[in-house]
């Protein structure tokens, strides 16, 4: 994602400096789902010229209103987590979900998984991972378009 920021930048003749780019890995790692949602400012701080922690803030301040961003737009892991919760004590709902979950990290890193995420909802792009976990056929593309025609409660995919 940090690489697809830069190029909207350049694409947008933005003057890219160190800070800049360090503020796009940053953002792209607290917005790509991570698990390990981390980021040791210390160490980029210590690493690169940067004055303060605000500093790299306020750059990430200033790059998601260059490119519009609205923080509050759901991501996969949203969904995950809402329909986690929503499994009460069910432990085979849980399991599948985490599941799904866990291929959707792994696949996260994939170009492929990169392309569905801009162009399908993430409801559509979290139902496609858990069913391709419920019933072991291949899915993306095709099968989203799928569930765009045919929207059904999220638990019918579970039977």
């Amino acid at each position: 994602m940090s690489i697809v920021l830069v190029k909207k930048l350049i694409i947008q003749n933005y003057s890219i400096d160190l800070l800049t780019i360090i503020a796009c890995v940053t953002l792209s790692s607290k917005y790509q789902d991570s698990l390990s949602q981390f980021i040791d400012y210390e160490l980029i701080i210590q690493c690169y010229p940067i004055q303060s922690i605000q500093q790299i803030h306020n750059t990430e301040i200033h790059l998601l209103d260059v490119f519009s961003y609205d923080i509050c737009v759901t991501t996969p892991d949203h969904f995950f987590s809402y329909l986690i919760n929503l499994s009460n004590n069910n432990n085979y709902l849980k399991e599948i979900l985490q599941q799904a979950r866990s291929l959707f990290l792994i696949k996260s890193l994939s170009n492929e998984t990169i392309e569905l995420l801009y162009n399908y909802p993430s409801s559509i792009v979290t139902l496609s991972f858990i069913f391709k976990i419920t019933s072991n056929n291949t899915f993306f593309i095709e099968q989203m378009k799928h569930f765009l025609l045919h929207k059904k409660d999220p638990t019918y995919y579970f039977t």
